[in-house]
């Protein structure tokens, strides 16, 4: 009885250390692994759009100017070619600003480019204003050439733009080839002698040696003057500002003695602001150069060729190489050299090198023109 009882015990002991047993082996076993959540999708970032640089011109001209045509396109062609990175907005009509005020607009970095004719700047340009020199290039796309390689290539013009007046080249704009007009015909240069003509700068000693008057006064007065017999005429003016300033109505004919295309004007922008451009966006803007040159040149073409159909019935005397010549021989090269002396006298301490360098140019790219005038039948 008693061994029977000591054998039930033992069973129960056994069975309680057998179950804490499993319940021990239970607490200690790891933990399943747990199954992270899904993370979402990452969505992919696009990059990010590329900085639009906007730059600010002004123009004292109104758009239909000559020059506007040709910026118009240079600006369209900057956009496109710098993948919409620089663009830029131009002022017309003088909203900045006047012609005489232009020149302190960019370099002071009031704005950041424009429109610059020189002959309004002759102590701060006169380097600059070696364009107005008469009988040299034979085309508007000789001097346009001519000019350009000037500038890159000659230390003492670019200092001129780049370091006195703080503004760098972008564009030269030249006009039609120049004409002379007069209430009577005026067909050889016999007829030029006794004329009261208005001229200005270099062309003041060329009336005076064929006899006539110079008479200085600015464009808006010509029409006047002529109308009231103040004046006779004008000795030279772009062919294409001819009709705009009706000057066609007080002179029934135009006379042309091949003073060859001097002048023009710059497109010019601030260097604080060419500076600041990403070196890829200048190498874009230097690469358009020669194309702008090709746009200037056939831009003048086109736009002479209008005013050919618009004064139609008004004729050009043609004169002759004899009366050329003699006209070259009362004023050159007293021309050239007063305009060396007066470029040092100003402090162009290489103003002979310069006129050298912008003749022998000249020189070269006559010899490839074919340009004609339109307008001379």
């Amino acid at each position: 009885m008693r061994n029977n009882r000591l054998f039930k015990l033992t069973v129960v002991f056994l069975s309680v250390l057998a179950i804490a047993g499993v319940l021990s082996l239970a607490a200690c076993a790891p933990e399943p692994a747990s199954t992270p959540d899904p993370s979402p999708a990452s969505t992919p970032t696009s990059a990010p759009e590329p900085e639009v640089i906007t730059l600010k011109f002004s123009d004292p001209m109104p758009p239909t100017n000559t020059h506007n045509v040709l910026r118009t396109w240079w600006v369209e062609q900057v956009k496109e070619r710098t993948n919409g990175r620089l663009e830029i907005e131009v002022f017309t009509g003088g909203a900045l600003g006047s012609s005489t005020e232009q020149l302190n607009l960019v370099k002071n970095g009031t704005v950041d480019g424009a429109l610059l004719v020189p002959a309004y700047f002759q102590n701060e340009m006169p380097a600059g204003n070696i364009v107005f020199l008469p009988f040299m290039a034979k085309g508007t796309d000789v001097q346009i050439k001519a000019f350009r390689e000037l500038y890159n290539t000659n230390d003492t013009l670019r200092k001129e733009f780049e370091e006195n007046n703080n503004m760098k080249l972008v564009s030269y704009s030249v006009p039609c080839d120049q004409v002379g007009g007069a209430s009577t015909d005026i067909k050889s240069l016999n007829d030029l002698k006794g004329k009261k003509l208005r001229a200005v700068g270099s062309f003041l000693s060329i009336v005076k040696g064929v006899g006539g008057t110079p008479v200085p006064m600015g464009m808006p007065e010509i029409y006047d003057a002529i109308d009231k017999k103040t004046i006779d005429g004008f000795m030279s003016l772009p062919y294409d500002m001819v009709g705009p300033n009706h000057l066609n109505e007080v002179c029934p004919s135009l006379f042309y003695w091949h003073c060859n295309a001097p002048g023009g004007s710059f497109d010019v922008i601030n260097m604080d602001t060419w500076n600041k451009l990403p070196t890829d966006i200048q190498d874009i803007l230097v690469q358009l150069d020669a194309d702008t040159d090709d746009y200037a040149y056939e831009n003048s073409v086109n736009n002479e060729k209008k005013w050919v159909g618009i004064l139609k019935d008004t004729p050009v005397y043609d004169f002759s190489q004899s009366d050329v010549d003699a006209i070259k021989a009362n004023c050159l090269p007293g021309i050239y050299d007063d305009w060396v002396a007066t470029a040092k006298e100003k402090g162009i301490d290489g103003a002979q090198e310069l006129f050298d360098q912008y003749k022998a140019l000249i020189d070269k790219y006559n010899a490839q023109t074919t340009y004609t005038p339109a307008f001379v039948k």
